[in-house]
């Protein structure tokens, strides 16, 4: 498991809140290529603001060979 620390800011800059995002890199296939990507914040409390949603259904991340050379 790795984190990033992200935050969030109003259009002014004056409301700044930092979180840590979580996220792991899971074996679970969802198709050939195709591998679960878990994501999370320290504190998931909308009230808080730290939140947040993903843009689809289910978060994947894909490996590639680049070869050598």
């Amino acid at each position: 498991m790795k984190f990033y620390i992200c935050g969030n800011e109003d259009v002014d800059y004056l409301d700044r809140k930092i979180c840590k995002l979580f996220f792991e890199f899971t074996d679970e296939k969802i198709d050939f290529q195709k591998k679960k990507l878990k994501l999370w914040s320290e504190n998931d409390d909308k009230v808080a603001g730290n939140a947040f949603e993903l843009g689809s259904n289910q978060s994947y991340y894909m490996i590639y060979d680049r070869g050598t050379g």
